[in-house]
């Protein structure tokens, strides 16, 4: 399974693009975890004939998928993820607006 993480929108020419050079040569079953606002109409159509054609070709929402795993880890767990994400987002080449939307998005989890 291959799974993309990511925030670019997923329309249908990405979604044909990701098909031939990831997902055909090497027949993986692949996720988008994405923003499921960002997935066209024409999106989901193109991954329904892949469907057809026996290959899998999923989406899932980023935030729900985020939020699903950070319940299910247990607290000692996220402690350490928080650690991590606030020792990577210390760093001098991380730039402030990075940090600002960390902080914001953390505040809606909690």
């Amino acid at each position: 399974m291959v799974m993309e993480v990511t925030e670019r929108p997923a329309d249908r020419s990405r979604v044909a693009s990701t098909f031939r050079s990831k997902i055909a040569p090497t027949a993986a079953d692949y996720v988008f975890v994405v923003h499921l606002t960002s997935v066209d109409n024409e999106a989901l159509r193109q991954a329904e004939r892949y469907f057809m054609q026996g290959y899998e070709l999923d989406f899932v929402d980023l935030q729900t998928w985020v939020r699903d795993i950070l319940v299910t880890l247990g607290s000692e767990d996220r402690r350490v993820f928080q650690d991590e994400m606030i020792d990577l987002l210390s760093g001098p080449d991380v730039p402030r607006m990075t940090k600002l939307v960390w902080n914001e998005a953390l505040q809606t989890v909690l």
